[in-house]
């Protein structure tokens, strides 16, 4: 059943890494209805699907807890309109909430020390692919997988449409400087066979596409050479509207930007830094008359009384 409804998936358009996604928890469901004795999905029932929910508790995480229930889901709502299951079954899943969390952005700090490293052409093919790849991921805000999919011969476009997570259509859009960059990469890498736009380059494997864990890899080196907090991909994304952000983009300008259509979605990747936080809260002073505002002056210390 599981293998028809990614088919199914596959029609609707959802992208490579969501069918990926829901894989390794069918997967999970599957081993645990064998260990129960459940050989058809008929006999599926609800008390079933709400024990294998139970049985994740402590195994799990809150975030994977949701993954699971939202592609069981998903599987149970498909198999009743194909007769493959009960119907119903899909609304005894519940999908747990997951706690918020502070998006993952380099702080200004990191982001010069990374910058500073790439400010100047120099160095082999593997310095300028890294210097490229960086600057399209912070200025594209792209999903590193959206990215990875991109072959040399989409490089003359103005812009590049991609299936992101969902199954829905973006356009990557990156700035002047990142696209300088992109052309002296390819200028350096020559002529090759290889239809990639990212390459990994080795001595012995030679060129292929360049995966997420390899990317993963450059920052963590780059990290470690300049003695920063260590960063991933992800962080890139989150990095690139967070600047667009302070730089006072609307937040319908940054959720076009990321792919989204739920404004609410941006505050996942945008975070407000605590000195854009005081240079905001320092505005209210200007509702104070300056005439009547009093001198700010350091509050005296206290003297100890003597014994």
């Amino acid at each position: 059943m599981g293998a028809d409804w990614f088919r199914s998936l596959a029609r609707r358009r959802r992208s490579p890494a969501t069918v990926s996604t829901y894989t390794t928890p069918l997967r999970h469901l599957g081993r645990w209805l064998e260990e129960q004795g459940v050989t058809h999905p008929q006999a599926l029932t609800r008390h079933h699907l709400q024990e294998w929910q139970d049985s994740l508790a402590g195994k799990v995480g809150p975030k994977s807890q949701s993954i699971y229930a939202t592609a069981v889901r998903g599987l149970m709502r498909w198999g009743g309109r194909e007769e493959r299951v009960q119907p119903g079954l899909a609304d005894w899943l519940e999908v747990p909430e997951v706690p918020e969390h502070e998006p993952l952005v380099l702080e200004p700090a990191q982001l010069r020390a990374v910058v500073g490293r790439y400010q100047y052409p120099q160095g082999d093919l593997a310095y300028f692919r890294d210097r490229a790849l960086l600057w399209f991921l912070l200025t594209s805000s792209a999903r590193i997988s959206e990215a990875l999919r991109l072959d040399v011969a989409d490089v003359d476009r103005h812009r590049w449409v991609v299936v992101q997570k969902g199954g829905s259509q973006k356009a990557l859009v990156i700035s002047a400087l990142a696209r300088a960059w992109l052309q002296q990469y390819l200028r350096v890498r020559g002529r090759d066979q290889e239809p990639a736009l990212w390459i990994y380059v080795g001595p012995v494997i030679g060129r292929r596409r360049l995966t997420a864990t390899d990317a993963n890899a450059i920052w963590r080196r780059v990290c470690r050479e300049l003695g920063i907090p260590k960063f991933t991909n992800r962080w890139l994304r989150g990095t690139g509207a967070t600047e667009l952000n302070e730089l006072e983009a609307t937040p319908i300008d940054v959720a076009h930007h990321l792919g989204h259509r739920n404004l609410a979605t941006v505050l996942k990747y945008a975070k407000l830094r605590e000195g854009r936080r005081q240079a905001l809260v320092d505005r209210l002073d200007q509702l104070i008359p300056a005439a009547s505002a009093p001198p700010i002056s350091p509050v005296p210390r206290r003297r100890r009384a003597r014994l």
